[in-house]
């Protein structure tokens, strides 16, 4: 494994032990820690591990700004091998898996969820038959849900198929845990800080510097052992460091990122700033949005951002964050010039809904039919939200273009398993409006409860829906099925 890791032997011992396990089926460790506390680095070792066994590694590092990208995580796992193994796959399953990752379009008929899922286990079912198959995921809390949801279900059906699963996420208060986490019989490890020793190891390999002891000990204190703050501080101090004055630093991890990043030339960060916008940019996508050459060589030389086949990646999500939050009152401009770039009209729309406060009825009807591409593509969270958005942007006047979007809301939002929101929405419009649409509000509730308590509120959609008798048709059969 890389040897400039520094402080992390049992750890490293403990990812090495993970990949000799002779247990058989699927197995996962996760890697959960703090920001900044060293998870991806043990992350990357664990992958490097892997491919030194010579395992299939299939890998994801999604970004915050992807999270609501349908099946993202999916397209980075399966690049590279989708070509050799969609000819494995039954036809509706590989039809479902080219449209969820783009490749086909959808046609007329949306993507079937367990089709796509089941092509899923399918993949990883003919990889693990030719070799061990290991899933590694960075940030997993920014994995997109769609892909959690599909390797979930395909993990679970596995059987005795020799894969293991690598994971890291972010401890933060009240995060859920992800459903790509639940899945499997997991092995929790807790990255906790640095020793004085490591942190004093770390600074002198990284920065090439060294500190008087008490210094050393107030970067250690100030840090929590956490090595990016360690780091973070050490860059921050003058050569001579007055040992009865406080460390001339921000207190906090943010304001220290954002001391470093104030550093850089204006350029550079307008670059970054775009760049946290979009997520993780192809350097095609930010020539075209008319980023310099060489714009970014300054944030590149300060570890700031890093190349990766193409892309720019930042080398840690809060230097991300920071530069997202500075954009202040520029974001909506910003996500306004990424959308006149980008040509997925999903992604599009999205950037339109992040560039508008103010309704817009032009941009409600864009999300709208974004809405429906989502959907068609088998990502319901996502379409739900494009609904939402639309909703948002919708003008108070057009009444019945508010409830047919709230309506469309509700059930994307039921069909990706978030029954709570739907059941919130669909409660707002059975409480506020008459007619159909009440109707129709009262049918998603009804298919949210119990069987005595669906009956009455179908009888109730039924008086509601005197106006609609296609409708009411719909709801008898429900009635004579209930």
């Amino acid at each position: 494994m890389n040897p400039e890791i520094v402080g992390r032997e049992e750890e490293l011992a403990s990812l090495r032990a993970f990949f000799e396990q002779a247990e058989v089926g699927p197995r996962a460790l996760v890697l959960q820690g703090e920001p900044g506390i060293g998870k991806s680095t043990l992350w990357l070792a664990g992958v490097e591990e892997a491919r030194r066994r010579d395992l299939r590694v299939l890998s994801s590092r999604p970004a915050e700004a992807e999270r609501g990208l349908a099946h993202a995580g999916l397209g980075d796992l399966f690049e590279g091998v989708l070509g050799d193994v969609l000819p494995t796959l039954a036809p509706p399953r590989r039809h479902a898996l080219e449209v969820a990752l783009l490749v086909e379009e959808a046609h007329d008929d949306p993507v079937d969820h367990r089709a796509l899922a089941v092509a899923v286990r399918d993949v990883l079912d003919v990889l693990s038959d030719r070799e061990p198959v290991v899933v590694a995921v960075d940030d997993v809390q920014w994995l997109d849900p769609s892909s959690a949801s599909a390797l979930a279900f395909a993990l679970r059906r596995l059987g005795e198929k020799n894969v293991r699963v690598l994971l890291a996420r972010r401890l933060v208060a009240g995060a859920e845990t992800s459903e790509l986490e639940s899945a499997l019989p997991s092995e929790r490890l807790e990255i906790g800080p640095l020793s004085v020793g490591a942190v004093h190891r770390l600074l002198s390999d990284r920065l090439g510097r060294s500190f008087a002891r008490q210094t050393l000990l107030r970067i250690h204190e100030q840090s929590g052992g956490n090595p990016f703050f360690a780091l973070e501080i050490a860059r921050a101090l003058d050569g001579d460091v007055d040992p009865l004055e406080p460390l001339p630093v921000p207190p906090t991890l943010k304001g220290l990122v954002r001391v470093r990043l104030s550093g850089l030339p204006p350029t550079t960060r307008d670059a970054l700033g775009l760049a946290a916008a979009i997520g993780t940019p192809s350097e095609v996508l930010l020539e075209q949005a008319g980023v310099p050459e060489g714009a970014l060589d300054a944030a590149l030389a300060a570890h700031v951002v890093e190349r990766d086949d193409g892309t720019i990646r930042f080398t840690h999500p809060l230097l991300s964050s920071a530069l997202y939050t500075d954009l202040g009152d520029q974001r909506q401009s910003v996500h306004a010039r990424i959308a006149d770039l980008v040509a997925d009209p999903v992604v599009r729309a999205r950037h339109l809904a992040l560039s508008s406060d103010e309704p817009d009825a032009e941009i409600a009807l864009t999300l709208d039919e974004a809405a429906i591409i989502a959907a068609g593509r088998g990502a319901s969270a996502e379409a739900a939200e494009l609904s939402e958005q639309a909703l948002r942007l919708t003008p108070e006047p057009e009444v019945d273009e508010r409830g047919r979007r709230a309506l469309a809301a509700a059930r994307a939002h039921q069909a990706a398993g978030e029954w709570t929101r739907a059941r919130t929405i669909a409660t707002s419009l059975a409480d506020a409006e008459l007619g159909p649409v009440r109707a129709e509000a009262l049918i998603v509730l009804a298919e949210l409860e119990s069987i005595d308590g669906s009956i009455a509120l179908l009888e109730e959609a039924l008086r509601e829906a005197e106006s609609s008798p296609l409708l009411q048709v719909d709801i008898e059969i429900r009635l004579a099925f209930g």
